[in-house]
């Protein structure tokens, strides 16, 4: 993207959020994709999540408009204390007296905190592992529970793990080459597990990093922040080979380092149109700056959402957030085609806004945002969707 960020932070927030600005929005770029995708998440959370991140607690990368699309663990061992025990923390093992009950009950709640807890004990307990992994590779440890989550049949779109240590300032030669060779030994193994029994062809693996590395060295055998960097793609289902060229040393920016030859949105665009089946109309939804796309994956490839089957009646299905303070979302089931009105009465059956139509309304599940206004006070409400003479209600708490 223009006008690189070396910062780590500014840096990780650009990447995280998919968006090529200083101040990042809040939201990651697969958190809007998933969104998009699962409309209904937030209103009627599933029984297993659509995300699962390992480490890198607190970053925006699954955060949604609404609130987060994942659950997130802050190390492989916390997830397979869980996967295995239903718990990550221990409760009985504590201090006599005070102490230990005020530890036991700390821990309880930080138990409970994990969402999803119970599927991915399931999930860990059904699958199990083909290959032997690497030891002594962080990196592998977290792939090979990801593997047994996938084979187990746990239903998340993306998993996120992560392997330290790039940041290399000095005697970058032997650690670069000890991480690189993790990097291999570690998705080779995972590709390798998956493929013993076709899991493999459902699955690509993507690595990206908040920078790269400057073309001289430094006065320490190592290199400082840097512009343009590899991101590399492993799949079956991947057309192969290098997009956008190998880097050109002779053709540097006035700072002396290398120029990019991809926006890292378009590699991100590609994921959802040819990957995950995303309708390219609606990429401008979760991706701004209208990027193109990548011939990344075989033409023949992709793994979508299934459609949904067409829904026999009309149905609120649910709305968030819920209490709402200055807009909300709803989420509805149309039969058939036509446009829904959507409308917000207080307790004596008053309109407090003006009604708001949503046409282009096809058969299939739908979500529309409203905006209360300024004039509408904290209290309870109803929300109303009507489709031709079917008509819908719930219960809206504002709270400002």
């Amino acid at each position: 993207y223009e006008n690189p960020a070396l910062s780590h932070f500014v840096s990780t927030d650009i990447w995280m959020s998919g968006q090529a600005e200083a101040e990042p929005s809040g939201t990651g770029w697969l958190g809007r994709y998933l969104e998009h995708a699962h409309p209904e998440y937030h209103a009627t959370p599933p029984d297993s999540p659509v995300a699962l991140q390992v480490g890198a607690s607190g970053s925006m990368l699954f955060q949604g408009n609404a609130g987060s699309m994942g659950v997130t663990f802050p190390s492989t061992s916390a997830l397979t204390r869980l996967a295995q025990g239903g718990a990550v923390y221990d409760t009985e093992d504590v201090p006599d007296g005070i102490l230990g009950q005020e530890l036991a009950f700390v821990r309880n709640i930080s138990n409970h905190s994990f969402g999803h807890a119970e599927s991915i004990k399931d999930a860990y307990d059904t699958g199990r592992n083909t290959r032997s992994y690497p030891g002594g590779n962080s990196l592998s440890d977290s792939l090979r529970t990801v593997a047994r989550l996938i084979r187990g049949g746990l239903g998340a779109r993306v998993y996120h793990v992560s392997l330290g240590g790039f940041d290399t300032h000095a005697n970058q030669l032997g650690t670069h080459a000890t991480l690189l060779r993790r990097l291999g030994d570690a998705t080779a193994a995972f590709m390798a597990d998956l493929a013993a029994d076709g899991h493999s062809e459902h699955v690509v693996a993507m690595t990206f990093s908040e920078f790269g590395r400057r073309i001289r060295a430094n006065g320490s055998a190592g290199t400082d922040h840097g512009t343009a960097a590899p991101l590399f793609m492993m799949g079956e289902g991947l057309a192969g080979g290098v997009i956008g060229g190998q880097p050109d040393l002779a053709n540097l920016d006035a700072n002396g380092n290398l120029v990019a030859a991809v926006d890292f949105r378009s590699v991100y665009a590609s994921v959802f149109t040819s990957w995950f089946g995303m309708d390219p109309a609606d990429l401008g939804d979760v991706i701004q700056g209208g990027v193109p796309t990548l011939p990344l994956f075989a033409g023949s490839v992709s793994t979508g959402v299934a459609e949904s089957a067409q829904p026999d009646a009309f149905e609120l299905v649910g709305l968030y957030p819920n209490p709402a303070q200055s807009t909300f979302t709803v989420v509805f089931d149309a039969p058939g085609s036509g446009p829904v009105l959507v409308r917000v009465l207080d307790m004596l059956g008053r309109e407090v806004i003006t009604p708001r139509p949503f046409g282009g309304v096809r058969p299939g599940r739908h979500r529309t945002e409203v905006t209360l206004g300024d004039r509408v006070a904290s209290g309870r409400y109803v929300v109303e969707i009507r489709q031709g003479h079917s008509r819908a209600t719930t219960l809206l708490t504002v709270a400002r």
